[in-house]
């Protein structure tokens, strides 16, 4: 066994270059292809279903004898926690310094953590830049392996997913200990007379690693305020301005603009209140095609930011505003946010036409994905009630397959028997920063009425469970079932002639409003109102669910 963590660091390459590893479970059976992929293979020969259901080729099985042999001359070399290092020439990254738990945690970090921070749209920010500067800071340094130490004990718990979970006292205490030197760091480099733009990079990066902390830990309250001390942090720096080219700081609007959209409807629900920044985030004002997929990204972000705050302002009419002008100023918002939308898709669409071979990938299927999540929520006409989810079924359905896409899910079959017939025991809870596949399908779960529609969004999410920052998906899975229960109970319970039209659920037994809180960090607790409670003052059905 290696001697330290900077002696494992230095088996990461022949060359003693960065490699970039994806980190899960060695797969000892199935096809070549699904091997490499590290994904489970259904083993169907000659060819396995898991590969030509995605287009995939499959190059078949290797010979059982084969493999052993392999297997018995990789007996010597280091297995760490699914990924295997073999000995290499000295890497750079050994020149770090720190103690060697501090080392083991930072590898974790770069091999696995970076990925799980922008997901698609990381353009070597997380997992390259902020790496190499790191050893100048040691606020973000520590922040690193704070973060890194709690992800490897969460991406590792064998707790089910129907349990909350007991953590690791040893390993809290040791991001705990990481944690307070980083804040330590950040105070002394805050200080300074003068920061410099990497300086500033830097502090925001180490904000948003917070996050990550917190959000790991159940931590809600503590995940909020630092969104908003880094978004007030942002603003200061009058970074709210979409930058023209920049990389690093594009990657950082979109982010920080998505955890705003996030946080800011749950706001009022906390206490005590955490005071929140008003500032908006800036669009250069364009018509152009955009330049990347990236600059797309920051845009849609932008954009879906402005519908939230529209919706939480229509939620909280300020007092000294009549309700008729406050209506009116909503609508007029409203309609410059399907005017935004329509030019972001006109700019998109010539960006594509230049740019064809971005048409094939994740990252677009997250931009249509969340298009259409925006577009049906800025659609949905208020004159109908709940019925007006009825109106988007192929939207629904479009929905589904890209996030079916995004998850490397097998394209979802809306039969009843093939719904059944996938089943699979769940993987482990996967973690990420970003929100992509559980807030849209939850939004369908519990907006789509239609039974297989409905019923794949679900088994989606239970297929697939990840905790999308502070989006879970095991208990917005529990959420969106106890609501359909208490819709089919208020419908099937009804008084004679309560019924009204509707399909497969009546207008007056649909849930009409809907409200989450979290009293403690390990506890979400709603209350439903259907259309009928409200109109006669019923007080609705109330439930309790934990977080994993």
């Amino acid at each position: 066994m290696p001697s330290s963590a900077g002696e494992l660091g230095s088996r990461l390459n022949k060359s003693g270059q960065q490699r970039q590893k994806r980190w899960s479970k060695r797969v000892q059976t199935g096809c070549v292809t699904c091997r490499i992929r590290h994904v489970k293979c259904d083993e169907t020969k000659p060819s396995c279903r898991r590969c030509t259901s995605t287009g995939r080729k499959c190059d078949g099985y290797a010979d059982p004898s084969t493999s052993a042999d392999k297997r018995k001359k990789k007996q010597g070399s280091v297995q760490i926690v699914g990924y295997v290092h073999v000995a290499q020439m000295p890497s750079a990254w050994d020149s770090l310094g720190g103690e060697p738990v501090e080392n083991e945690s930072f590898h974790f970090f770069r091999l696995v953590t970076t990925s799980n921070l922008s997901g698609f749209f990381d353009f070597g920010f997380w997992s390259y830049r902020l790496l190499q500067v790191s050893h100048q800071y040691p606020a973000l340094w520590h922040a690193m392996t704070a973060l890194a130490r709690l992800h490897r004990d969460f991406a590792t718990d064998d707790t089910p997913m129907t349990v909350s979970r007991t953590r690791d006292s040893q390993k809290i205490v040791f991001a705990l200990r990481q944690y307070n030197k980083s804040i330590r760091a950040l105070r002394e480099l805050l200080l300074r007379p003068y920061l410099t733009h990497v300086d500033k990079l830097a502090i925001l990066s180490t904000c948003i690693l917070y996050v990550g902390l917190a959000i790991l830990q159940n931590f809600h309250w503590q995940a909020f305020q630092q969104i908003g001390n880094a978004l007030k942090l942002f603003h200061l720096w009058n970074f709210g301005l979409q930058t023209d080219g920049n990389t690093d700081m594009n990657v950082l609007l979109a982010l920080l603009t998505q955890l705003d959209s996030q946080a800011r409807p749950h706001l009022l629900t906390k206490r005590p209140l955490i005071p929140w920044t008003d500032n908006r985030m800036i669009l250069m004002p364009t018509s152009s095609p955009f330049r990347s997929l990236l600059e797309a990204y920051v845009a849609l972000e932008v954009h879906f930011n402005n519908m939230i705050r529209l919706f939480t302002d229509m939620q909280t009419p300020p007092p000294d505003t009549p309700l008729p002008d406050h209506i009116k100023n909503a609508l007029l918002i409203k309609q410059k946010c399907l005017d935004d939308f329509d030019e972001w898709d006109r700019r998109l669409a010539s960006y594509l036409a230049i740019a064809p071979h971005e048409k094939d990938n994740n990252a677009l299927d997250l931009l249509y994905l969340r298009r259409t999540f925006a577009q049906i929520s800025l659609s949905l006409d208020a004159t109908k009630g709940e019925l007006a989810s009825d109106d988007f079924l192929n939207e629904y359905t479009y929905m589904l397959h890209r996030a079916a896409r995004i998850l490397g899910a097998p394209s979802p079959s809306l039969a009843p028997a093939a719904i059944l017939s996938h089943s699979q025991p769940p993987s482990r809870l996967f973690f990420c920063l970003t929100t992509t596949a559980t807030e849209p399908l939850f939004f369908i779960a519990t907006h789509c009425r239609e039974p297989k529609i409905q019923q794949a969004a679900l088994q989606l999410m239970k297929q697939y469970p990840r905790r999308e920052s502070i989006c879970e998906g095991p208990v917005a899975v529990s959420i969106a079932e106890a609501l359909i229960g208490f819709e089919k109970r208020s419908c099937s319970t009804a008084a004679p002639g309560s019924c009204t039209t509707g399909q497969w659920i009546c207008a007056n037994h649909r849930v009409a409003k809907l409200h989450l809180f979290n009293p403690t960090d390990h506890e979400v607790h709603g209350q439903a109102w259907t259309a009928e409670d409200l109109a006669t003052g019923s007080l609705g059905e109330k439930f309790v669910f934990h977080m994993w």
